[in-house]
């Protein structure tokens, strides 16, 4: 696939996730509130700006918890949930809600501070003079489900992680400006041994726990909007090779965004929950399933039966529909 395409699946994956995570039950049809506006994330907001991450301050008229639950089509089975080895949009849009990354993007995707306190700046000592050198500063509130703190050390790894031939590199291509990157991602016939050497060399460093140092071999106009992207949102050494094969499986996984993974029925659906220990606020909306219908008629039919809270619609019956 041309990364020009994948790219806009990223997007598009992005978007949904948005959407949804945005979103709270109301009180009779799961809608939003009257009025025709969203409702305010109190406290959440990420920076100054119009984003709002997540809803964690329920508006007068939802829904109790217990009915703070929704059930959509994600329209297939996404082949990973790993950040460091997705690339299609199903993938991407469930991970947008399990992981937090350093920065994100604002309703106008610009790039705000998520886990960094702030964009690295010339001007706030973010950026060195010529360019090459970013430090990112970790808010110190951030968590993983299991309550341990998240780190620069889970970013350090996680980026190093994804030039390992041996985990897929799909979005690898878009980070081999950074210092030693590109000879990793060049060594396909590489031992284990010698990808972690090379791996030792990049120019991605954990300073201290609130910390993290990145180097390129060259100017990068795009460097922080690459990084608001999932193929660099944090993962955990002890936890990935504690079950390397199935680390992201329920149980096993811990995340750090606003939900946790509850349950994943291959073939059927993923369930995931609200995270109590999401350093925004657990959300509002409580559950979230996504189904994995691939015929549209079948979800259509599902919708109609009150089973689904979202469809999309087939051409052949848009003039039902409407």
């Amino acid at each position: 696939m041309r990364i020009r395409t994948r790219h806009l699946l990223l997007l598009a994956g992005l978007a949904s996730a948005a959407l949804i995570i945005g979103a709270a039950c109301g009180s009779d049809d799961k809608k939003t509130p009257s009025g025709g506006k969203s409702p305010v994330a109190g406290n959440t907001t990420v920076a100054a700006g119009k984003y709002q991450y997540v809803l964690t301050d329920a508006p007068s008229d939802a829904a109790p918890p217990e009915d703070q639950k929704l059930t959509v089509n994600l329209r297939g089975e996404p082949d990973s949930i790993d950040p460091q080895k997705s690339n299609f949009a199903d993938n991407i849009s469930v991970e947008h809600l399990l992981f937090a990354g350093l920065l994100t993007f604002d309703d106008d995707l610009e790039v705000v501070p998520l886990v960094a306190t702030e964009v690295p700046t010339i001007a706030n000592g973010g950026i060195s003079a010529d360019g090459l050198t970013y430090t990112f500063k970790l808010r110190s509130d951030a968590k993983w489900s299991d309550g341990k703190p998240v780190t620069a050390a889970d970013f350090e790894f996680a980026i190093k992680r994804l030039f390992d031939p041996l985990v897929g590199v799909y979005y690898a291509s878009f980070f081999t400006d950074i210092v030693g990157a590109a000879e990793v991602y060049a060594a396909v016939d590489a031992t284990p041994a010698e990808i972690d050497a090379l791996e030792a060399k990049i120019g991605v460093t954990a300073v201290d726990d609130t910390t993290l140092k990145i180097v390129l071999s060259q100017s990068v106009a795009t460097f922080l909007q690459r990084m608001a992207l999932h193929a660099v949102y944090p993962t955990r050494e002890d936890v990935v090779t504690a079950n390397p094969d199935d680390w992201t499986e329920p149980g096993k996984i811990v995340t750090n965004g606003p939900y946790t993974l509850k349950e994943w029925v291959h073939q059927d659906h993923i369930t995931i929950e609200a995270n109590p220990n999401f350093f925004l606020g657990e959300p509002v909306l409580q559950e979230i399933t996504f189904i994995q219908q691939t015929d549209t008629n079948v979800a259509l039919a599902s919708y109609k039966a009150g089973e689904l809270d979202t469809s999309q619609v087939p051409p052949a019956a848009v003039k039902d529909v409407r």
